[in-house]
């Protein structure tokens, strides 16, 4: 039986091909000679600095780490920003780790790799610490830790000046949520944008909820990378174009990678409601209304005119009128230094492309975007899983300038 291949072309032009997933059915047990040829992982831990420090001193924990399991991105790209998560369990029979130790709540700890290549995974804030003790008196210690957006989840914006930022552009007001949480500059990474926002008005929401509704009247995308910049990004900016080819097309028999397809009405929206800096408007798809009822989704923004309210839930009724076929995921066993590298250079925005080969017709292409990536490392075996958003298969529009690129699509 052939390998699964795919394939990343990088910016000299080169073809890379990739070992996917092996499917469910088949046994994971790997001969000494082939050994999975993951990623070197390293684990820190800044266990004497600030959480917030520019320069944090870290201490490398990773002799002792059995397990590691890392994600971050959203089910639904409409779904709004939240913390990722990782979860690591160590060996620890000489008790280093333990609480008042190495690893104490709130202090930092990030994940990478050193080989085949250097890569951020994960960056955040410890959140708990469990210890297990065996009969043998064996000691594991699992670590429980949240990626840097948590900083946001957990303050508020009560601190704004009322009335200020009249004219903001949705950077400019990020920027404000950033400063008031107090995020280091070394962790930020801002677009511009290009909308612009009334003046604030008093609130104690959540910080995490306020710069949620600002990358909502954007349209674009807030997310904590991998190395822990908390990043916002313009909608012009979120997808280039195809960067990853998953395929299993004109190479023989080989054996498609492990991919969950969902179809189904469970993410159809046929009634868009848009909260507006001056009110709530409600639009309503009439010709799929009849067939699929009422399904109706809210959108809170800070959009600043009742046009641009009903342009943005128009846009939303034609991504989400009908059901769509979606490739939710594709999970990947690291079997090669070529597939590891490419791997971790996908970030979440990342347009990929899935080709499959039906057993009778042509090949069936696929284009969207990673949401989700999800890393686990256990034993000797590393795999990476995608998940997906579908790019549209309709020209879209945009209400804030001139569409000026033609390899990036608007909202995606």
């Amino acid at each position: 039986m052939g390998d699964q291949i795919a394939t990343r072309t990088d910016a000299t032009g080169t073809t890379v091909h990739l070992q996917a997933a092996e499917t469910a059915e088949q046994s994971t047990t790997w001969a000494y000679a082939t050994l999975p040829a993951g990623p070197v992982w390293k684990v820190e831990i800044a266990s004497t600095t600030d959480p917030l420090a520019s320069s944090p001193t870290w201490v490398d924990v990773s002799e002792w780490v059995d397990m590691l399991e890392t994600t971050a991105g959203r089910d639904d790209e409409l779904d709004d920003a939240s913390p990722g998560r990782a979860r690591i369990v160590f060996d620890d029979p000489t008790r280093e780790l333990g609480p008042g130790l190495l690893a104490e709540p709130s202090r930092r700890i990030r994940v990478t790799t050193t080989a085949p290549v250097a890569a951020s995974v994960f960056h955040g804030l410890i959140d708990d610490i469990s210890t297990l003790v065996g009969r043998g008196r064996e000691i594991a210690v699992e670590i429980a830790a949240v990626d840097m957006l948590c900083l946001l989840a957990a303050d508020t914006v009560s601190t704004f000046e009322d009335g200020i930022g009249d004219g903001d552009t949705t950077g400019q007001r990020i920027t404000r949520v950033l400063d008031t949480v107090g995020i280091p500059a070394a962790l930020r990474s801002v677009d511009t944008g290009r909308s612009y926002l009334l003046a604030h008005t008093a609130t104690t929401e959540s910080a995490l909820v306020y710069a949620n509704k600002v990358t909502r009247t954007e349209d674009g995308r807030l997310t904590a990378a991998g190395d822990g910049t908390i990043t916002f990004q313009e909608r012009y900016a979120i997808t280039p174009a195809v960067s990853l080819v998953i395929t299993d097309a004109g190479t023989g028999d080989v054996v498609p990678p492990v991919v969950l397809t969902r179809y189904g009405i469970d993410r159809v929206i046929t009634v868009a409601e848009v909260e507006w800096a001056a009110g709530r408007i409600q639009t309503i798809d009439n010709d799929a209304t009849p067939y699929r009822a009422r399904r109706a989704r809210q959108f809170t923004t800070f959009i600043d005119t009742e046009l641009r309210a009903v342009t943005y839930s128009e846009w939303i009724l034609m991504l989400r009128s009908t059901p769509l076929r979606r490739i939710s995921s594709a999970q990947f066993v690291c079997t090669n230094s070529a597939m590891t590298v490419a791997l971790l250079g996908v970030e979440r925005g990342t347009r990929v492309q899935l080709v499959r080969t039906p057993d009778v017709g042509d090949p069936i292409t696929v284009t969207a975007t990673v949401e989700r990536i999800t890393w686990r490392a256990e034993g000797m075996v590393t795999t990476c899983t995608l998940g997906f958003t579908p790019v549209p298969d309709f020209t879209p529009w945009t209400w804030a300038d001139k569409w000026d690129d033609a390899s990036t699509v608007w909202a995606y």
